[in-house]
């Protein structure tokens, strides 16, 4: 379907339609953006997964894991004249009209072109395929649950779009970015919700003792330990108990609240 003549119309349906598919496994508002989305829960686009497939189809081909006689009806010509540099590109297709411009051959011959020196010279069809796989995107796995309405804000904090004022801000949905239940009027952003809303202290006070109880953490600055609640990068290693452990308190923190329940 991705490589005949469907309009970008049709397959940006399609892509719709795998963003929703998302949406309702994690029960995500519906303007979290559609990166940050699939990301979180480990799905390629629409569009990636065709290429990958597309280029590994068009790889068999090209490596004679077909019957002879079909392969040689596909010009399978290289571009080498004076150089060896690109000794291993493939004489391009031209599309007489740009209705067949995304047509499967005439796609594929520039995909194939652009693939490292090292993928395009691999003459084994299962060695090829296991370089492109090691050539794919990075994808970070996270194991969380969706299940609970706290699930649903903890991914919303992750995703930027929470019910916080500054996100509602941005958003269009809040004419002012300031804590509605501080006196100090300080903008309601994460970093001001999980330290410093009086409001919240006792809570805050037991889910810090709890998480500090770590010995790793015990003398974490308020930035890095609200990066390492986003899951972001820092340099400190924790067995997956242990950050199991601290995102659970932190969601009892959030439950204990009531901000968003």
């Amino acid at each position: 379907m991705f490589y005949s003549n469907t309009t970008l119309q049709n397959i940006e349906k399609i892509e719709k339609l795998y963003y929703y598919s998302a949406i309702i496994s994690t029960k995500a508002y519906k303007n979290t953006s559609r990166e940050k989305l699939l990301q979180e829960i480990n799905w390629e686009s629409f569009t990636e997964r065709c290429e990958f497939l597309g280029i590994s189809m068009f790889a068999k081909i090209k490596l004679t894991k077909i019957p002879k006689i079909i392969y040689e009806q596909f010009p399978f010509s290289t571009t080498l004249r004076y150089s060896d540099r690109y000794k291993n590109n493939l004489k391009q297709l031209i599309s007489k009209r740009n209705y067949f411009y995304n047509s499967y051959f005439v796609k594929m011959f520039r995909d194939w072109n652009k693939l490292p020196e090292d993928l395009k010279a691999e003459n084994n069809y299962e060695d090829f395929k296991v370089k492109l796989i090691a050539n794919r995107k990075e994808i970070i796995i996270n194991h969380y649950n969706y299940d609970t309405e706290t699930d649903r804000i903890y991914l919303s904090f992750r995703m930027k779009n929470s019910l916080l004022q500054s996100d509602k801000y941005k958003m269009g949905m809040s004419e002012t970015n300031i804590c509605i239940n501080c006196p100090t009027k300080k903008q309601e952003t994460l970093l001001h919700y999980v330290f410093h809303c009086p409001k919240y202290n006792y809570q805050r006070q037991k889910m810090l003792r709890q998480i500090k109880s770590i010995a790793k953490l015990k003398y974490i600055s308020e930035n890095n330990l609200l990066k390492l609640l986003m899951n972001n990068n820092i340099n400190i290693y924790l067995h997956k108990n242990e950050y199991n452990f601290i995102i659970l308190q932190f969601k009892s923190y959030i439950e204990n609240t009531k901000r968003f329940l």
